[in-house]
């Protein structure tokens, strides 16, 4: 008996309320709200449309580009970290915007009796995507947020190494290469938890996923021994500083600048332009040509007719010429060592010259080394002969005799 009446005293309740907002007093009460709601959304709207299109053209200016590669290294990890944070603010910026018009929306939608069933459905058929659509936003904010403190951890690092130029070139090339990595890696990290979260909140047990991906991981692991050598082989390549971005190295029959290498294979610009990619597996013996410094090794050809101690002194008052140069002071370590005279050949006697440089100097130093010698040699009067060979014609006895003989 009470049951009953409670249930008729809320039926009562329900017709009353339906009654009221079928009236056109609760219509046009409704009305003005939603027209003040619309009004402060739109309000509010023009503070963040600015500050979007703000965002943007920030975001578009920092972002990657050739010219970024011309930079010094400190400014490139600043430049990436102002981009990666302002990336995040711009993302969080849309995702209030959409967030405040979606809800506003809804809201204005419940406020009426007829279209209330509306943004129920809306709510219902949107749960999913919505759901899907906030974890994937929320990986991106993540990945984004985990390069800006890499790019800001980095930072540092480069700063302790600036003390000495000759060392510190090695380092940036190391930290540079070690930040790829870890953008790499950390980005696969967070898509993968993504997959898995965004599973999880829409009710998907993930007990067999994880089973099954283990199961499916061992058998991939089996198929691909030599990935996993890449891998192992990739991560031993960075950890040991065999190379780095920028170094230019020799492995195997193929040679060129390091472009990119990461866990998997290393990427080499030959001097025809060629892009040549190697598996880390394959790689094992490394010739290095730019790690902690450089060497100009040089060898001038002198006739053999000239005075070799005034050639040798022509190439030391170059070298002391060069080595107080300016233009040059930077790029020369050390004087240049003279060894001598190196050997005898058929382009003449070779005097060879070692000149320690800066990593990847050595072909410029080389050069404009070669060119002084050459203008000081002419002014000398020591000429650097062409490749001569001389033949030495000798009668025999025996063919003498025969012809006066005859």
């Amino acid at each position: 008996m009470i049951r009953a009446q409670q249930l008729k005293s809320i039926i009562e309740e329900g017709l009353v309320v339906s009654i009221y907002e079928h009236s056109s007093q609760y219509k046009r009460k409704q009305i003005i709200i939603g027209v003040c709601i619309l009004s402060l959304i739109w309000l509010a709207n023009f503070p963040l449309n600015w500050a979007t299109r703000k965002l943007r053209a920030k975001t578009r200016k920092l972002a990657p580009s050739a010219s970024l590669k011309t930079l010094p290294l400190v400014e490139q990890l600043a430049r990436r970290q102002q981009w990666n944070l302002a990336e995040i603010k711009y993302r969080l910026l849309q995702l209030m915007q959409a967030v405040t018009w979606c809800g506003s929306s809804l809201f204005i939608l419940n406020l009426f009796p007829q279209t209330r069933i509306i943004s129920y459905l809306l709510v219902a058929a949107a749960t999913v995507p919505f759901r899907i659509v906030a974890v994937g936003l929320i990986t991106y904010i993540l990945i984004r947020l985990t390069y800006f403190l890499i790019a800001k951890l980095s930072k540092p690092a480069l700063k302790r190494q600036s003390a000495d130029f000759k060392v510190n070139q090695r380092g940036k090339l190391r930290i540079n290469t070690t930040t790829r990595i870890l953008r790499s890696v950390v980005t696969v990290i967070w898509l993968i938890v993504g997959i898995l979260v965004a599973f999880r909140v829409n009710g998907v047990n993930l007990s067999p996923i994880l089973a099954g991906a283990g199961i499916f991981g061992l058998g991939l692991s089996l198929a691909s021994q030599n990935l996993i050598k890449d891998a192992i082989n990739g991560f031993i390549i960075i950890w040991d500083d065999r190379y780095a971005v920028g170094d230019i190295v020799d492995i195997g029959d193929v040679s060129g600048l390091v472009e990119n290498i990461n866990l998997r294979i290393t990427q080499l610009r030959d001097a025809e332009g060629r892009l040549i990619s190697i598996p880390n597996s394959a790689v094992d013996i490394v010739a290095n040509r730019s790690s902690q410094w450089s060497r100009a090794d040089i060898s001038i050809p002198v006739a053999y007719q000239s005075d070799i101690d005034q050639a040798i002194s022509v190439v030391h008052q170059v070298a002391e010429t060069m080595t107080s140069d300016p233009q040059w002071q930077e790029q020369i370590w050390e004087f240049p060592n003279i060894l001598g005279v190196d050997q005898f050949s058929d382009r003449g006697i070779m005097i060879r010259i070692w000149i320690k440089t800066e990593p990847l100097k050595q072909w410029d130093v080389a050069r404009e080394f070669r060119r002084r010698v050459k203008i000081a040699l002419d002014v000398a009067g020591v000429s650097i002969p062409v490749p001569q060979q001389q033949i030495f014609f000798e009668e025999k006895t025996d063919i003498k005799h025969l012809a006066k003989e005859k």
